[in-house]
């Protein structure tokens, strides 16, 4: 099985050359990395120029969007190009553990086993550990096993979104939603909602499979909390209403 990192960039010149570096430093060799710069008006492009002229690592493809089109729209594009069997979500200021591949493909190909079956119909996360702008460790970020009713209940999936991976299959089934869901940064909240609703199996790794940075000038930490609920309680509502 082949895995494909996927990295939404915008304006994050400074933390992704150890993010990229992380996916190819893996215990687990058949992966690439799709980088995909939404635009983006810092030193960015001037880095890519740079990796290219290196011949930087040909398991790396950089796509560069036309104008800022979100971080969503992004991802989509991201996935469409990915060639592997498996899509692995990391955002630009984060960093995969050396052996995130290794324990990702093998689960997937547990699931793949004829008794079970459920490869194209699995998301699968993990554990995190926290770190800052600078690289300190902040310990492991709260996770645990994705449970529905909480989730329905407290509108927080409790994922750590740089630790999902999933089917190249099930990732053009649901591709992330643009507009409200990327500009509040709830789109990785309701793709988990939605395809839990609709059945999709999920599974997790107890391993710690990602670095994730706590940002206090990102998206997390800068929207309108209030805004935010609202958005998720209409969305999840309105989920329900149509599976009942």
């Amino acid at each position: 099985m082949k895995i494909s990192f996927v990295l939404p960039v915008h304006n994050c010149a400074e933390f992704i050359h150890p993010a990229i570096d992380s996916c190819l430093k893996q215990s687990y060799d058949n992966v690439e990395v799709i980088v995909v710069d939404d635009f983006s008006t810092d030193s960015l492009p001037d880095y890519v120029a740079w990796a290219k002229k290196q011949g930087f690592a040909s398991k790396v493809k950089f796509l560069r969007n036309e104008k800022n089109l979100g971080r969503s729209a992004s991802r989509n594009i991201g996935n469409a190009a990915a060639t592997g069997d498996i899509i692995a979500v990391l955002d630009a200021d984060d960093l995969s553990m050396p052996k995130r591949a290794e324990l990702t493909v093998a689960r997937f190909k547990a699931a793949s086993l004829p008794s079970i079956g459920l490869a194209n119909n699995l998301l699968i996360h993990g554990g995190a550990y926290k770190t800052d702008a600078v690289g300190r460790d902040g310990g492991l970020a709260p996770t645990d096993v994705f449970n529905k009713e909480k989730a329905l209940e407290t509108l927080t999936a409790g994922i750590i979104h740089s630790t999902v991976a999933y089917s190249k299959e099930l990732a053009m089934r649901y591709p992330y939603q643009e507009g409200e869901p990327a500009r509040l940064g709830v789109d990785d909240f309701t793709l988990f909602m939605t395809m839990a609703l609709d059945g999709v199996k999920f599974d997790y790794i107890p391993s710690a499979l990602a670095a994730y940075r706590v940002n206090e000038f990102g998206i997390t930490n800068t929207r309108n909390a209030e805004e935010v609920e609202k958005f998720k309680r209409g969305y999840v509502e309105g989920l329900l209403a149509v599976a009942a």
